[in-house]
This record gives C-alpha cells, sequence and structure tokens, in this order.
C-alpha cells in the first residue's frame, strides 16, 4: 500500500526509535515532538512490538487517534503502512 500522501523528494525522514522494559503494571509515555516549529508531520506507518497484557493507545496533537487496544497499530518486524491517509500533526504524537 503507498503512503497517502506520496512524501515529497524534499521531506525529511523520521525515524526514532524507543525501548522501555516494564514490569507487570507499569506504563510508559513516550512522546516524539517536531524540532522544527510550524511544521506538518505525517505518519504513515507506527510499529510497536506485540507484548501480551499490554493496552496500546497513540494520540497526536492531543487527541486518540488509536486504541486503547490489546494489539498494536503494526508489529515491528511488519513495517506495512498503518494510516491511510498518514496521520498528520503539529505538536506531538505520544
Amino acid at each position: 500500500m503507498p503512503w497517502v500522501p506520496e512524501p515529497d523528494p524534499d521531506d525529511v525522514p523520521f525515524n526514532e526509535p524507543y525501548t522501555a522494559e516494564l514490569d507487570d503494571g507499569e506504563k510508559v509515555t513516550v512522546t516524539f515532538t517536531p524540532e522544527q516549529s510550524g511544521s506538518v508531520f505525517y505518519l504513515p506507518i507506527l510499529a510497536i512490538s506485540k507484548v501480551r497484557g499490554t493496552i496500546y493507545e497513540i494520540r497526536d496533537d492531543g487527541s486518540t487517534q488509536y486504541g486503547p487496544a490489546a494489539i498494536p497499530p503494526t508489529d515491528i518486524d511488519d513495517m506495512t503502512v498503518t494510516f491511510a491517509p498518514a496521520k498528520r500533526f503539529r505538536d506531538s504524537t505520544k
């Protein structure tokens, strides 16, 4: 499945992996914030490892875009397009 919208040749890829190991009952919030103010960022793929007993929720600019769900949008071994059209955000996604 192609990205929607297609990336512009001048676009800069955004790929910043994050790892957290949690004990039962612990929670982690990972926030990605654009470094270029006023820019619109597109999120076509969001991959997270699938772990039993985990609840996944994705928010961008304060709105829930995915979940809460017992499975992630896509697994890191899959890396297929998750959102078509791509989700857009300006301030943060977490």
